[in-house]
Order: C-alpha cells, then sequence, then structure tokens
C-alpha cells in the first residue's frame, strides 16, 4: 500500500504527461488538417482562376496561348468550319457553280502552278516531297499576309470573290457566326484552295459529284498543317 502511495505521484504525472502529449498530437493533427484544407482550397481557387481568365480572353478574342489554328492566322470560328467547308451542300454546290463559270478547270490550276513555280522558283511535288512546306509559305508570304491581294491570280481570285458573296456561302457564315474578318480570311483561304496544283482533280473527282448528288463531300478543303507558318 505504502508503495503504491509513494508510486501515485508518478503515475499521476505520467497520465498528466501523456494527455498533454496526446493534446499537443491532436492539435497538431488539426492544424494539419486545417493546412491541407486550406491548401486544397487555395490550389482550387488558384485553378479556377486561370480558367476564368482564359475564357474571359477568348470571349474577347484574345488567345491566351498560340495554338495551331491562331499560328495559321485563323480565329477560332475559322479552324472549328474547315472541315465542314465541303459538307455544307449549298456551299459546295455554289462553289462547283462558279469554278464551271470561271472556265476549264484544268486550264485554272495550271495557270496557279505556273505562278506558284514563278514566285517561288522550285518544283511544286503535289504528292509529297516539299508540298506541305511550299503550302506553309505560300498561305503565310503571298496570300495570308498579301493585304492587298498583290500577284493573286486573276481568276482564282475572281472565284474566291464570288463563293464569299454565294448564298450558300452567307448561310455558312451566318451558322458559324463569322465576323467581317473571318470573312475576308476565308476568301483567302478559297483562294488558297483554288490555287493548289491538285485542286483540278479534287474537284472532279469529289466536289462536281457531291453537287450533282447533293450530297457532302468526305474529303477535306484545307489541311491546318498546310497553313501553319514554318519554323525559322
Amino acid at each position: 500500500m505504502k508503495k503504491i502511495i509513494v508510486l501515485l505521484p508518478f503515475l499521476l504525472f505520467r497520465i498528466i504527461s501523456n494527455s498533454q502529449s496526446s493534446l499537443v498530437v491532436n492539435n497538431k493533427l488539426i492544424e494539419n488538417k486545417i493546412l491541407i484544407k486550406e491548401d486544397f482550397f487555395g490550389l482550387f481557387a488558384t485553378i479556377a482562376a486561370i480558367w476564368l481568365a482564359g475564357w474571359a480572353l477568348k470571349k474577347i478574342g484574345i488567345e491566351p496561348y498560340q495554338s495551331k489554328v491562331s499560328q495559321a492566322g485563323l480565329s477560332n470560328r475559322v479552324g472549328d468550319a474547315l472541315d465542314d467547308i465541303y459538307k455544307d451542300e449549298e456551299l459546295v454546290k455554289d462553289f462547283v457553280i462558279i469554278l464551271k463559270k470561271a472556265g476549264d478547270i484544268d486550264s485554272i490550276a495550271k495557270d496557279a502552278l505556273s505562278d506558284l513555280i514563278k514566285r517561288r522558283r522550285f518544283e511544286y511535288r503535289p504528292d509529297g516531297g516539299n508540298s506541305n512546306l511550299v503550302n506553309r509559305e505560300d498561305w503565310e508570304g503571298h496570300i495570308h499576309r498579301n493585304i492587298y491581294e498583290f500577284e493573286w491570280t486573276k481568276t482564282a481570285r475572281d472565284i474566291a470573290n464570288d463563293v464569299v458573296k454565294s448564298k450558300g456561302y452567307i448561310k455558312f457564315s451566318k451558322k458559324h457566326k463569322f465576323n467581317s474578318k473571318d470573312d475576308i480570311v476565308m476568301k483567302e483561304l478559297f483562294y488558297f484552295i483554288v490555287t493548289r496544283p491538285d485542286f483540278a482533280k479534287t474537284a472532279k473527282m469529289y466536289l462536281y459529284k457531291a453537287a450533282e448528288k447533293s450530297i457532302p463531300s468526305d474529303v477535306k478543303a484545307v489541311n491546318l498543317k498546310d497553313l501553319i507558318p514554318p519554323a525559322c
């Protein structure tokens, strides 16, 4: 009994010490949980702020980073519409009518190829080789940045102008919510399309048939990779 009495203060001290240690541990756990929650909410708020800033910039027409579409000089609206150009039956039908009125499609393609070789001074190989490089340089230097249409091939230029004035294109433009700048870029794109040396083959194999049967064409009008400026 005396031993228990003697040891009692030590036992009480141990219990109190353990209790205090437990409190310290619990407090630290609580603090850590609070810190984790604060870190989580802080990270979430940062991500949300970045997303909202990007969304706001896009709404006013400013890209927070250079996407492939913006590198090519296109708005997101035009970029999203590229794959729909030959799928729009009314636009394709008007396009074909304008092409046939312009004359022989092979002659138009031949004139465009002659102009391309004269400007670039090297052979264009539409089935591979340097075709992608020439397309990119032609779009960047001769078509898209050429605001006065200087040295554009006349027949192809007239076709592009007539296409963007057609009823089919006007409906297409409204459908994709184009603005006036988008319409200018689309005129440039139609000039680009018509002046590719392999366009005559594409027109006869796909577009004429699609217009005749009033069906969408499954061929692409433009490949985005052909519009991105070559790396310096």
